[in-house]
């Protein structure tokens, strides 16, 4: 979570409470910083969920502001973005070009 807070510049605690909680609200300009870091798009973070489907057993489901419209996501799991990030890098060093 630390490499995260400061590849993206959003707040460690803002991180933390995402990780424990993906129902939190969070603004799409904090999704947007943490999709640029993770070298991820900010859809694959969020997963849209229609309104006639059962609430989940969580306390609450979190709302994301876009062009003026509300809409309902919940976020995916942080630890499995932030380990395949991690994988990326780590590739990433070994590819040659010929």
């Amino acid at each position: 979570m630390t490499r995260l807070h400061t590849k993206s510049e959003v707040a460690y605690n803002t991180i933390r409470r995402i990780f424990h909680d993906p129902y939190v609200e969070v603004t799409t300009t904090t999704l947007a910083r943490l999709a640029e870091a993770l070298n991820v798009r900010v859809e694959d973070l969020i997963e849209t969920v229609d309104e006639e489907e059962p609430e989940p057993p969580q306390k609450t489901r979190s709302r994301v502001k876009a062009q003026g419209k509300r809409q309902q996501v919940h976020l995916s799991s942080p630890s499995d973005l932030i380990s395949s990030a991690e994988q990326r890098e780590q590739t990433e060093g070994e590819c040659t070009i010929p």
